[in-house]
């Protein structure tokens, strides 16, 4: 007669309570003096406090659950231990569920027990504390889960470690590897983290504000905190925990068929070995690459040499043995390596145009020119590794609608196409130029390039930048004469440092006169690369009096930087300051 199945025990569950007392008496105290130090004589900054402490539990979450999966499926990573285990008139089912309810109430009654202390301390907004209850609970079951199902696939610690780290980094780990290996070969375009930030829950669960309070009358609004509580950031929180129990359930699966012979094994499900050897053939051979990143040339050789050794020491830690170098290997390795190979020369052809493409005029609504900030870059033959100093003007409320403008952007956008910085020099000079459009569609196209500052494209950019529609971010020049309430003139010579204050019409229309007359001879591009052997010796103030043009702006304020090879507008200045000298 087969006997029922039980998916508790109570047993292992007291063990694994008394056993493991340390692990959750820990982070227990950890929650409460987080408490008290989150803690204020103001009850609102106390809950706001608690608020903000979700994001930061996002990694004390992603570790604690590591921790406890690591510990509590400590038994399947020993062979000798597994085995007695396992002879144990005790079902698979049982242990594995029994072990999961433990390591829930592991977080669960620590974080009930801070928030039954909070209600006290958060006195009239006690309504925050079962928000936060339920932010971290699903953060845990999310992670937890996933610890369980790596655990359960893995062999030894090592294995559970590397598993969960790629569970959480793999989606880092592909666009730093894009990033590294096919930038290069994409003139002109960008790869960014933040086209896979969605896709990162370390990254998303991290950043989010989870609620807001809104002050009604010095008061807080609970009915607009729980408004909050229906948003996107509890639906993607939401489903990272439902991921977490799906992450169970194929733990479950894995477990009732993982055979006994795997404790010890670096992984337990054989399934998962291409992906590991993928990982470790690929991640060798990136950080080869990188080592190599100094040279002029030859970088991608170290690439292929670092994937052979990582392909061959990953199967040897698969297999516990040095006798790896089969036919069988050989060809696995050279598949990768043509596969490899494959991606970056289709990158390099681009036979779908994406380095050369340029909007059509008819489909462009506007455009923008960025940037020009000055840097330093080194340029191998097959890598680029920029680093960049400056600020980067990314404003941009400047936009070039009239198609004439619009098709000699176009033209000029060609040319940097066509551009390529020559062979590398020691600490030679670039900026970063970026062209963006705006389609009729409501797509942003964005393309960004390294010019040279002493070559004929770079002096083409400046006409973008000296534009004193760039240099004050407004379509229609103008409304200049009349936006300006007023004008402060912070300045400094050797002797001594002056402020003064233009609030006549005419002295201010003056100054906006000698501006454009600077803009017009290339000298007034708030870029300070333009301006790299001359000194900052004046800063300006714009305060902007109508409130529509303020909304239209984005800011109260315009500040403009005057170098000292901005003539006309330096001239000017100093006869304003010669005018009204200081009280």
């Amino acid at each position: 007669m087969q006997s029922k199945t039980s998916f508790f025990n109570k047993t292992v569950l007291k063990k694994d309570i008394t056993r493991y007392a340390p692990i959750w008496a820990v982070y227990t105290i950890f929650l409460l003096l987080g408490l008290f130090e989150f803690g204020s004589y103001d009850p609102a900054i106390t809950a706001d406090n608690t608020l903000e402490s979700v994001r930061a539990m996002t990694w004390i979450n992603a570790i604690y659950a590591g921790v406890c999966a690591a510990f509590l499926f400590m038994d399947l990573f020993n062979g000798r231990l597994c085995n007695a285990l396992h002879a144990f008139p005790l079902r698979r089912e049982g242990w594995l569920c029994t072990h999961i309810l433990s390591g829930f109430l592991f977080s669960f009654v620590p974080n009930l027990l801070a928030t039954l202390v909070a209600l006290p301390i958060l006195w009239e907004y006690a309504y925050i504390a079962p928000i936060w209850l339920a932010g971290v609970t699903l953060q845990y079951l999310f992670f937890f889960g996933s610890a369980v199902l790596c655990a359960v696939c893995a062999g030894n610690l090592i294995g559970m470690a590397g598993l969960y780290g790629i569970f959480h980094l793999i989606t880092v780990l592909i666009a730093g590897l894009a990033e590294l290996f096919y930038q290069p070969l994409l003139h002109g375009v960008e790869l960014t983290i933040d086209a896979f930030s969605r896709f990162i829950p370390l990254y998303q669960l991290n950043g989010f504000r989870y609620a807001e309070f809104e002050v009604i009358h010095d008061t807080i609004d609970p009915f607009g905190i729980f408004r909050d509580l229906m948003g996107k950031d509890w639906l993607y929180l939401g489903l990272c925990a439902a991921a977490g129990i799906v992450c169970i359930g194929l733990a479950w699966a894995v477990y009732r068929k993982r055979q006994l012979e795997a404790a010890g094994d670096l992984l337990s499900l054989k399934k998962l070995s291409p992906l590991f050897l993928l990982i470790c053939t690929v991640g060798a051979g990136a950080v080869l690459y990188l080592l190599s990143s100094a040279f002029s040339a030859g970088s991608y050789v170290f690439l292929a040499v670092g994937a052979v050794v990582g392909y061959f020491a990953g199967r040897m830690l698969l297999g516990r043995t040095v006798k790896v170098f089969t036919k069988r290997a050989l060809l696995g390795l050279g598949m990768i390596l043509v596969v490899m190979g494959g991606t970056f020369l289709l990158t390099w052809l681009d036979p779908l145009g994406v380095t050369r493409y340029v909007p059509p005029l008819n489909k462009i609504e506007s455009a923008a020119v960025i940037g020009a900030d000055k840097g330093y870059y080194f340029y191998p033959t097959h890598s680029s590794m920029i680093s960049y100093t400056g600020e980067l003007n990314d404003t941009a409320n400047f936009k070039i609608t009239d198609k004439n403008e619009l098709a000699e952007l176009q033209d000029f956008h060609r040319q940097l196409i066509q551009y390529r910085p020559g062979p590398r020099v020691e600490d030679q000079p670039s900026a970063k130029v970026t062209i963006s459009y705006t389609l009729d569609t409501g797509r942003v196209v964005s393309r960004h390039y390294k010019v040279e500052t002493d070559s004929e494209l770079f002096q083409q950019a400046g006409k973008y930048y000296n534009d004193i529609r760039y240099v004050f971010e407004v379509n229609d020049p103008k409304i200049l004469y009349e936006a300006f309430e007023s004008v402060t003139i912070e300045g400094y010579t050797m002797e001594k440092s002056y402020s003064i204050k233009l609030t006549d019409k005419d002295e201010i229309g003056g100054l906006i006169d000698a501006i454009q007359k600077d803009c017009d001879a290339g000298r007034m591009a708030q870029n300070w690369v333009f301006h790299d052997k001359y000194d900052e010796n004046y800063y300006l103030d714009f305060l902007i009096g109508d409130k529509a043009l303020q909304d239209a702006w984005g800011r109260s304020r315009r500040h403009l930087r005057v170098w000292n090879n901005s003539t006309n507008t330096t001239a000017y200045l100093q006869q304003m300051i010669e005018k009204h000298p200081e009280e």
